[in-house]
């Protein structure tokens, strides 16, 4: 489907343009100073990862489930009326969940990766669907079909975190056309208007997600939908047999950068340099706690012991927290290293240096732990998963690396020993039940929690 580099092409097409642009902006303490002069604002890294697709959906009719068969591109599967009427299904996927009133194939809560992207879809045809329901599983794609008096009505979702994620091709009987009513879940709003390369009007939202809602001329449906009117929360779109209307979210995928807040005092990466390091006296950081701040990961670093909290990746937590196991604080000066998307912090103590780095970005490599304890001596790292996120077993990889799987809240991906030429040694998995896990680390290894590549 399309990606955000269509939206940045369709930009430098507009024939009208009704844009309302919506910056992210995440304040500074009322009292906050900035230590760099100038600008310390960070321009965001262009480079894109590809949108993230799951394993698709599992529908459940009051506990009865109902999946793709295993092994199979494509299953299908019928209900008759009066097993269904007055149901609601429940759609849930990897990254996408929504509830379908079975009698109007009316949506509700469709939310992407744990945000409510729509509080409802409704057909405007005021009939009950009355005739068998149709459920087809193909990949990571569900379509869902049935009939009554105003005709066919079908749509169709991808569990994806990106382009066409929800299809509506409603089939009202010839000659008729037929509303259907959006309205936009909390903290999302539409922002205006573009015109695409065919004339198809795009009607954009942002907020907690961005993308746009468009219709789709091709051989196939030749004849567009019509966009009737919209506000900042809903909008009206008007369709035939022949017409079709789509749903993206245009990511964000990619890396930001980082800024990093002590006591309300900015401290950011010097403007054009590629590096920045700042050191601070440790008279100056004792006792206090930091809260980095990018575009994509948030989290805080008690500067004492470098005990991580509230380590979020799309504003969704990831870690309720991260403990380095240690009886002894750190005492030493703490340095700060800014570097493109990655932040690095290091101070030492009576029980040995503490390092570890993060990366701004919502895909791949996110936190590397490389805590340093006195030799010969080794650490233990307490890890506590967010709400509704999951370890889900162990995986040994070929080079004899332990990875430890999680997933939940539209977030899959692992923490794993890794060993180079610089760090040969591995770290060890100790225990780990669903929800935490401890790992031990020697000075040569070190732990790295990633996110599955999209």
């Amino acid at each position: 489907m399309f990606g955000r580099r269509r939206l940045y092409l369709l930009l430098c097409l507009v024939a009208a343009l009704t844009l309302v642009p919506s910056v992210f902006v995440f304040a500074a303490p009322d009292n906050a100073q900035t230590v760099l002069a100038g600008n310390p604002g960070i321009a965001p890294v262009t480079e894109q990862a590809a949108p993230g697709d799951g394993r698709g959906f599992v529908a459940s009719i009051e506990g009865t489930a109902y999946a793709a068969q295993p092994g199979k591109d494509r299953t299908t599967i019928a209900l008759n009326a009066d097993e269904i009427a007055g149901k609601t299904m429940h759609l849930q996927g990897d990254f996408v969940a929504l509830d379908v009133d079975l009698d109007t194939l009316s949506i509700s809560d469709f939310s992407v990766e744990g945000t409510v992207l729509y509080s409802s879809v409704v057909p405007q045809h005021g009939y009950a669907l009355t005739d068998t329901l149709i459920i087809r599983f193909e990949g990571n794609q569900v379509r869902l079909e049935r009939r009554g008096e105003p005709g066919k009505m079908q749509f169709s979702a991808d569990d994806s975190n990106d382009g066409g994620l929800l299809q509506w091709t409603p089939d009202p009987k010839n000659p008729d056309r037929m509303n259907i009513l959006y309205t936009l879940g909390p903290g999302i709003h539409y922002a205006g208007v573009l015109a695409g390369l065919t004339g198809e009007p795009q009607l954009v939202f942002n907020g907690l997600k961005e993308g746009m809602e468009t219709t789709v001329a091709t051989p196939n449906e030749p004849e567009l939908a019509k966009l009737m009117s919209w506000t900042s929360t809903a909008s009206l779109w008007n369709v035939s047999p022949l017409s079709e209307v789509e749903s993206e979210v245009e990511g964000p995928f990619g890396t930001g950068a980082f800024v990093a807040y002590v006591d309300g005092v900015l401290y950011a990466p010097q403007p054009g340099k590629d590096r920045t390091t700042i050191a601070l006296k440790a008279a100056k950081v004792a006792g206090k706690t930091m809260q980095l701040v990018g575009e994509y990961v948030t989290f805080s670093v008690n500067l004492d012991t470098f005990a991580i909290t509230n380590y979020a990746v799309d504003r969704i937590i990831l870690y309720k927290s991260v403990v380095p196991q240690r009886t002894t604080v750190l005492t030493d000066d703490l340095i700060i290293r800014f570097d493109a998307e990655r932040v690095r912090l290091e101070r030492r103590g009576p029980g040995g240096k503490m390092v570890f780095s993060a990366d701004d970005t919502n895909y791949s490599g996110i936190m590397n732990w490389a805590p340093d304890p006195r030799r010969p001596d080794r650490m233990d790292i307490v890890y506590t998963l967010g709400t509704g996120i999951n370890y889900t077993g162990v995986v040994v990889t070929p080079t004899g690396a332990t990875r430890l799987l999680f997933g939940g809240m539209g977030k899959a991906g692992w923490e794993t020993s890794v060993a180079t030429p610089q760090e040969p040694e591995l770290s060890k998995l100790v225990s780990w039940t669903a929800t935490s896990s401890i790992w031990n680390v020697s000075p040569l290894s070190t732990v790295d929690t990633e996110l599955q590549t999209p």
